[in-house]
């Protein structure tokens, strides 16, 4: 009856992939975990946020439940001063190749870098004073 036509898929078994759960190898017998596993950073319960407004010397600061904080919560937080206006958000941040500098973000979902372990450090340019 099957004349001409290939078997069924059943009858040929794809072989296992050794990230599967489904493998019939365990990770360690594939070679895949080999040593020590490595050490995967603890994220901090509670993040504390340091900004200021402009070229203000006053630094207000407020703590967050972590482990990650985004724009739209740190737009909540400064809105008593914002207050509608164009506002930028820049945030401090560290890399090897050029040192310190101030990203700038702009989307409400950004996640907001760490300044240091769970120390967030901002500054809201744009706004004029407070009414």
């Amino acid at each position: 009856m099957n004349e001409g036509r290939p078997a069924p898929y059943a009858s040929h078994p794809l072989p296992a992939c050794p990230f599967s759960a489904f493998s019939s190898k365990s990770k360690s017998e594939s070679g895949l975990l080999q040593g020590p596993l490595p050490q995967t950073p603890t994220l901090p319960s509670t993040i504390q946020i340091v900004y200021s407004f402009n070229d203000e010397t006053m630094i207000y600061g407020k703590v967050l439940p972590g482990p990650v904080v985004n724009l739209k919560q740190f737009k909540d937080i400064v809105s008593w001063h914002v207050n509608g206006q164009n506002a930028r958000y820049f945030f401090k941040r560290q890399l090897a190749d050029i040192g310190e500098f101030f990203d700038e973000l702009g989307c409400d979902h950004d996640t907001l870098p760490f300044w240091a372990p769970g120390t967030v450090v901002g500054r809201v340019e744009g706004v004029g004073p407070k009414p």
